[in-house]
Order: C-alpha cells, then structure tokens, then sequence
C-alpha cells in the first residue's frame, strides 16, 4: 500500500511556524498596549489626585508660591497625558498590525490545511479504488478457476 505524502507538507509547516511566530509578536504588541495604557492611567491618576490636593489647600489656604507650583506640575502632568495618549495610539496601530499579520498567516494555514484533507480524500478514494479493483480481480479469478474445475 502506498503512503500518502503531500507534496506541500514543507510549506504548510513553515506557514504554522510563521502563524507562531505571528501570535508571539502579536501577544508582545497586546501586552506593550496594556503596559502604555495603565502608564496612562497612572498619569491621569496623579494629575486628579494633585488637582483634589490643590482643591483642598485652597479651602485651608495656600500661598500663591505653592499655587504656582501646583499648576506648574499640573501643566507638566498634562503635557505627559498628552504624549502618554500619543504612545497609546502608537501601541494600539502596532498591535492591529500584528493582529492583522496573525489573521493573514491563519488563513495561509488553513488553506494549505484544507488543500491537504482534500489531497489526502483524493488518496483515500483512490486506495479504495485500487483496493476494489484487486478484489474484483481476485473474485474473477476464484470465478474462473471454479468454472474451468467443472
């Protein structure tokens, strides 16, 4: 019996290994976005908590020094939110590029895979045939033997 061999075998595991390959990069691209976010977060967090803290101190009283400083830090906060918001887009265009190299890479995969059922039904049937054909001729020999006997 002859074994089946797909001729594209060394291309459909070079597209698995690019699929990898493409899902690792895609994971870094994921875990960098959610890095840059929580950055972002964390800014936005201490620019709320330095603004609560100028609020109180101008309840209790504050000197216009200390006023200048507050604001001071507040304007730097900002400028940081704004090139943090600049880092985050730039993560998120990296991971939708690599969300987009992962789905091109699968579905490279899953054609060759499918080309491959459908090549290895093609050698299934042709076995069966083959093997049908044999017993055919098996069975006519048995027949003849059997009719040349009488």
């Amino acid at each position: 019996m002859t074994k089946f061999s797909f001729r594209l075998q060394a291309v459909l595991k070079l597209k698995s290994q690019l699929e990898e390959k493409a899902k690792g990069e895609f994971a870094m691209a994921m875990l960098k976005l959610q890095a840059e976010r929580r950055k972002l977060q964390q800014i936005q967090q201490e620019q709320s908590g330095c603004m609560e803290e100028l609020r109180q101190h101008e309840e209790t009283g504050i000197t216009v020094g200390r006023l200048k400083e507050f604001n001071a830090y507040i304007m730097l906060l900002r400028d940081h939110i704004t090139e943090q918001k600049i880092a985050v887009n730039e993560a998120r265009e990296n991971a939708d590029k690599h969300r987009e190299k992962l789905i091109k890479a699968v579905q490279e995969r899953e054609i060759l895979e499918k080309l491959r059922e459908r090549k290895y039904e093609e050698f299934l049937q042709s076995v069966r045939k083959d093997e049908q054909k044999h017993l055919d001729e098996v069975a006519g020999y048995k027949y003849y033997l059997g009719m040349a006997g009488e």
